[in-house]
């Protein structure tokens, strides 16, 4: 896996929805895995952004938000806790003020991952990612794990599915297949890895896709090739399609239990990875761990 930071922490941003308890369960185990410390992170408002009627003091709103802060970090401690057990998994919390997304960007700089719920649901066409989960896939600095809700990121028929990549040959791209390898081996389960080459503005006839193809292959070869020395326990799986990647991925994550894909790629049609990270992201039913090559 790439390179982890000294302070190996999983963050997870809190707020008591059942989509941030479903993002706390899912990196409760990670967390698990990887033998790492999980840092559950509740921000309050600043008491000059909040409309009221009848404001009140900065101190009496100060009191009550942290009082409501403490109350839903203790749940989401004990959350943990028991989705662990009976095993431990060190659990630290931390209670800020001001722009959630601003704080927890901050907090990526020293942290392995940062884990977030997403409120989106229904048809891919209205699918849209949450504030919070926007922001913090475009801006942190680590890897993001996007959980979607219980049913799809924490079910044990999921245990035994694959973990799902996208790989297109760029820098972010090669860091996911690293994160990919690693949750594969952690998870005791086949890894999936996925080129498709294809966009909106251009379709390959039959013909011209048979000469591009031998090609396609072995640039997912040599990206596979490269990380099964440092993992040789995964057994993959090699997928290359005439397809847009957005679409194949989504496909593949259908019967997977994690899909990893890399944001800003460079891509052989210059399609971007920063579109297709952010469709999966936001239409994927199982946990998505977007990354970026810093």
């Amino acid at each position: 896996m790439p390179e982890r930071t000294s302070h190996h922490e999983i963050v997870v941003a809190v707020d008591g929805s059942p989509e941030s308890n479903a993002a706390v369960r899912w990196a409760a185990r990670d967390a698990q895995l990887r033998d790492a410390v999980l840092v559950l992170v509740h921000v309050v408002p600043d008491p000059g952004d909040a409309p009221w009627l009848d404001e009140p003091s900065p101190e009496q709103f100060d009191r009550v938000h942290r009082e409501r802060a403490l109350e839903i970090l203790d749940e989401a401690r004990q959350l943990a806790v028991q989705t662990t057990a009976p095993h431990d998994v060190h659990v630290g919390t931390r209670v800020a003020t001001g722009d959630i997304v601003a704080h927890v960007i901050e907090m990526s700089k020293d942290a392995e991952m940062i884990v977030v719920g997403s409120r989106g649901h229904g048809r891919i066409e209205r699918l849209l990612l949450g504030s919070v989960s926007a922001g913090l896939v475009h801006h942190a600095r680590c890897a993001v794990a996007v959980i979607r809700d219980e049913e799809t990121s924490t079910g044990d028929a999921l245990s035994a599915a694959p973990v799902v990549v996208g790989f297109d040959g760029s820098p972010a791209s090669e860091v996911a297949m690293g994160i990919a390898f690693d949750e594969a081996s952690r998870r005791n389960v086949d890894l999936v890895a996925a080129h498709a080459y294809s966009d909106a503005s251009v379709v390959f006839e039959p013909s011209e896709w048979l000469n591009f193809r031998p090609l396609a292959v072995a640039l997912l070869d040599e990206g596979v090739a490269r990380w099964s020395k440092s993992y040789p326990d995964v057994n993959v799986r090699h997928v290359v399609a005439r397809d847009s990647p957005a679409h194949e991925l989504l496909q593949l994550a259908e019967s997977a239990q994690l899909v990893v894909v890399g944001t800003r790629g460079r891509g052989a049609l210059r399609a971007g990875l920063g579109s297709v990270s952010s469709s999966v992201a936001r239409c994927a039913r199982v946990p998505v761990i977007v990354v970026r090559a810093w």
